[in-house]
């Protein structure tokens, strides 16, 4: 069972050298597999690139909504 105690210093620096030895080898392990170290160490905070669209496929997904609106309008109407 685990501790609720907070770790201590000396634990802390524990981990932390642990820290930097492991990003140490996964940045080695990717120079010997051909990637670089900069994708060894980004995680899932990574900012990403802004996605677009054409504006074909604006107009495309714009028609696609006119449509089911016009479908449920037209069942709701019915009823």
């Amino acid at each position: 069972m685990l501790s609720t105690t907070l770790p201590s210093a000396s634990q802390l620096k524990q981990a932390l050298k642990l820290a930097l030895k492991l990003e140490a080898a996964q940045s080695e392990l990717a120079s010997i597999l051909g990637g670089s170290s900069d994708t060894a160490s980004k995680g899932p905070g990574r900012p990403r690139k802004k996605r677009s669209m054409s504006e074909e496929g604006k107009k495309r997904i714009a028609e696609a909504q006119k449509k089911r609106w016009a479908a449920q309008k037209k069942s709701e109407s019915s009823e």
